[in-house]
């Protein structure tokens, strides 16, 4: 086996390797706090980061592939208390992450 076909087997076994990275995700719903109602578009996203999701008309969302040195998760939507939640990630792991968001009182 010449130099090169030596290196280009070395290199798709490392591209093999590094690609079978367990995947981190996290998922769940949210939910208006006093109807239970889904909540459709609100954010969810991972604090000062750029992880994050939209929900969807169900109000589920899903999250993958995040860096387990992330742990506060928020959810926010227009007119509702913003919740924070610590999560615990785990390389390799999915969790759940339900929220339930309250109405915001505002006054004009």
């Amino acid at each position: 086996m010449n130099s090169l076909s030596f290196s280009i087997l070395c290199l798709l076994i490392c591209i093999r390797i590094c690609g079978a990275q367990p995947v981190t995700a996290v998922s769940g719903k949210v939910i208006d706090g006093k109807t239970n109602e889904p909540l459709p578009f609100a954010s969810v996203y991972f604090n000062n980061s750029s992880f994050g999701a939209i929900t969807d008309s169900l109000g589920r969302y899903q999250i993958k592939q995040i860096p387990t040195y992330q742990s506060e998760l928020v959810a926010s939507s227009i007119g509702y208390k913003s919740v924070k939640l610590n999560v615990q990630l785990i390389e390799g792991r999915s969790i759940i992450a339900n929220f339930k968001l309250y109405s915001e009182s505002t006054m004009l």
